[in-house]
């Protein structure tokens, strides 16, 4: 990850432009080469998730949790096309409580989290 610049908006959080090279939580960031090797895989995975939700999933489930899908797939392709134009995902949002700093993310972060969420009470509300 790379720091350019940061910005104090609230006592608990920071905007800063922070350049992301690796995949989630900044994971395998300190090896650049391996950055078209992530491209592909983002493309594989954002793919093998919408065969999933699309194809094994029961069509009413589909109908009922579109919000919860929309979410995780309009953030994925965020991040996607983020990746494939400038080869990093920009990272923006620091939220902390003093001296410990959260991971920073951005925006099509949160809609995959909210939307993984939402999908997963989904199916434990179906089920009970």
């Amino acid at each position: 990850m790379f720091l350019i610049k940061k910005k104090k908006i609230f006592c608990f959080l920071n905007l800063k432009n922070l350049h992301n090279y690796g995949i989630s939580l900044n994971l395998f960031s300190l090896n650049y080469s391996k950055n078209f090797f992530l491209l592909f895989f983002n493309i594989f995975f954002f793919l093998i998730i919408n065969y999933f939700l699309y194809i094994y999933h029961p069509k009413t489930s589909i109908k009922n949790n579109n919000i919860g899908y929309l979410l995780i797939i309009f953030g994925s392709l965020g991040n996607l096309l983020n990746r494939s134009i400038t080869g990093y995902v920009i990272d923006f949002l620091d939220f902390h409580l003093k001296n410990f700093h959260f991971f920073t993310f951005n925006l099509a972060d949160i809609y995959i989290i909210i939307g993984i969420f939402l999908t997963i009470s989904f199916y434990l509300d179906e089920k009970i």
